[in-house]
């Protein structure tokens, strides 16, 4: 999946420093991003490595991990090749949707299962460039008590992978993408994107988060009138 085509995913972002933490609950050692601005967090495993996307080429910032410097480099900037593994983490405002697809309609009601169908089928599908594209059914899973994931499988190109989205609340998704290379993927990688999903917090607002986004562009933050 090359790098652009993760972009198509849909525009946006996430901010990282990492701080070294520990997981009682599997024993696994494990590294914590934690933003300049204190706002957003997740878990990772540690010595995996990472890249922000804040470059010259790109408007919005997100993280891309891998298991090692030297496979993230590549996969951050090129095609995956036989052998690597990557993990995006995104912060979607909801609103975004709208403003760039003016057919969507987030029903109150969807459940993390749907918006991730949502979200895949207008990323990939919608906004993909002619590739050969499958995406599997759409499930919720339980992660624990208050926490619930969207999952939708996919296989597009010469790549096969997992989008988990978890609802953040104040109309925020966190969306955690993970792919390998077909016939690649499997449950360790698909666990381990699994947690890192569950693990993403943000406490700062929508509201200022879809700005800062929207600055950029010179687009109005509020969704276009349907009329």
């Amino acid at each position: 999946m090359s790098h652009r085509s993760i972009l198509a995913f849909v525009i946006l972002l996430a901010f990282l420093i990492p701080v070294a933490a520990y997981s009682q609950q599997d024993g696994q050692e494990r590294s914590t991003f934690t933003s300049e601005d204190g706002l957003l967090t997740f878990s990772y495993p540690a010595g995996w490595a990472f890249l922000d996307s804040y470059d010259d080429l790109f408007l919005f910032p997100y993280v891309v991990l891998a298991p090692s410097e030297e496979m993230v480099e590549r996969v951050a900037y090129g095609e995956l090749e036989p052998g690597d593994q990557v993990i995006y983490v995104y912060l979607l405002p909801e609103a975004l949707l709208e403003m760039f697809d003016a057919k969507v309609e987030l029903p109150e009601s969807a459940t993390p299962g749907e918006l991730a169908a949502l979200v895949a089928e207008l990323s990939w599908v919608e906004m993909g460039e002619g590739e050969a594209f499958e995406l599997g059914e759409a499930e919720d899973i339980e992660v624990s008590e208050g926490i619930t994931l969207g999952a939708i499988t996919f296989r597009r190109g010469a790549d096969e992978g997992i989008l988990f989205v978890r609802d953040l609340g104040d109309g925020l998704l966190g969306l955690t993408p993970a792919a390998a290379s077909l016939g690649e993927f499997d449950d360790t990688l698909r666990q381990t994107a699994q947690e890192i999903a569950a693990s993403v917090e943000f406490t700062g607002t929508t509201e200022a988060l879809l700005k800062e986004i929207m600055g950029p562009l010179d687009l109005e933050t509020e969704p276009p009138d349907s009329d």
